[in-house]
């Protein structure tokens, strides 16, 4: 989900494991399909009752997403991914959401992509909505000595509806800068700051315009072999609405890139 882009670009040299390094590999492949396991038996959880639907929401989360990328002829890619999140201390599943993008790299330099998102998510009143999200995304990479500097623009859109509501468009435009490191060995750290623009909504009681909120994050991807499996932490902090709580969230994340 947050590391996606950072997995996005050419010209890294192909894998080749080595005696050493394979039992790594196993242990990174059994990772990832736990974690693919998890976000799959998320589709499971909405049917089964919630102890913590009652309790106050705790501004605590944890989000998991696993997935899977094509790399087609003509430098498009193709991705899927499904992702789980939990909150009220981890205790409270809350949202389901696969997600597929098609994205095109013509140059090392350039990414963009479109995608669809659907998901079901557990509103204010514990009833659980569908909602579906439609965005555009355009990723610059620059490559630094020792860094990798990574900039991020998306525009996105949500149709959302709570309990016999009339569903409403949300509009919202997202800029993310990610420094991530390149020098480490086996693993790559980075370090991100991303902004929430609501742009319109035709919810007239909506306000307008302005910074909602910004996420800071941080985290580790470890690549080996067509694997790369994440793990980072976010926070992110309300500016729009300053008598909002601040969101806390643990990440775990795995990708396979299939090259036919």
């Amino acid at each position: 989900m947050l590391g996606k882009d950072i997995r996005y670009f050419k010209g890294q040299a192909p894998y080749v494991p080595n005696r050493c390094s394979r039992g790594l590999l196993c242990l990174s492949h059994c990772f990832y399909w736990l974690v693919l396991s998890l976000a799959i038996c998320g589709v499971l959880l909405p049917t089964a009752p919630s102890e913590a639907a009652d309790r106050p929401k705790d501004e605590v989360e944890l989000r998991i997403d696993a997935g899977f990328k094509v790399e087609l002829p003509a430098d498009l890619r193709l991705r899927l991914t499904q992702n789980i999140r939990f909150d009220d201390r981890i205790h409270r599943f809350y949202q389901l959401a696969p997600e597929l993008e098609l994205g095109y790299q013509p140059f090392t330099w350039m990414y963009w992509g479109v995608g669809y998102r659907y998901s079901y998510d557990l509103d204010s009143l514990s009833d659980f909505q569908h909602r579906h999200r439609a965005y555009s995304r355009l990723v610059f990479p620059w490559s630094l000595p020792a860094v990798r500097l990574i900039f991020r623009t998306q525009w996105q859109v949500d149709l959302r509806a709570a309990r016999d509501e009339v569903p409403r468009e949300v509009h919202m435009l997202r800029l993310r800068v990610m420094l991530k490191g390149t020098a480490v060995p086996v693993v790559n750290p980075y370090l991100s700051i991303e902004s929430f623009q609501r742009l319109d909504s035709s919810d007239a009681a909506a306000p307008l315009g302005g910074l909602r909120k910004v996420r800071l994050l941080a985290g580790v991807e470890w690549p080996i072999g067509g694997i790369s499996l994440n793990v980072g932490y976010f926070i992110e902090v309300p500016v729009l609405d300053r008598h909002s709580e601040y969101k806390h969230a643990i990440i775990i994340g795995g990708s396979y890139t299939l090259v036919p």
